[in-house]
């Protein structure tokens, strides 16, 4: 899935010329429905000025906005969290058996 900055946001704000993706930042997220799991891989491209670069050998950096995770540094996404947890307190699996769930 990506995440590209819009076309206005493209744009320089020192010189207005466009700006060029010069990388990409990759997050992973577990996603599920009941009984399936699968991991989402969401990229968000980083820009660059070209133009400025060349004229003062700094290049003005833009990268596309990350959206927030439920817990920062995990790859869990809500409803994964959700779905443990109603398996745990709701329905009273016990973890061993959650854990037989993923491996599969």
């Amino acid at each position: 899935m990506e995440h590209p900055l819009s076309e206005s946001e493209r744009v320089c704000s020192v010189c207005g010329s466009e700006l060029v993706r010069i990388g990409v930042e990759i997050h992973r997220s577990l996603q599920m429905k009941p009984a399936e799991f699968w991991v989402r891989e969401n990229r968000y491209p980083t820009y660059a000025c070209k133009h400025c670069e060349k004229e003062t050998r700094e290049a003005n950096v833009r990268p596309a906005p990350m959206e927030p995770t439920v817990i920062p540094g995990s790859f869990t996404s809500p409803s994964a969290i959700a779905h443990l947890a109603v398996q745990k307190y709701v329905m009273y699996s016990p973890l061993y058996r959650l854990e037989q769930e993923f491996d599969r």
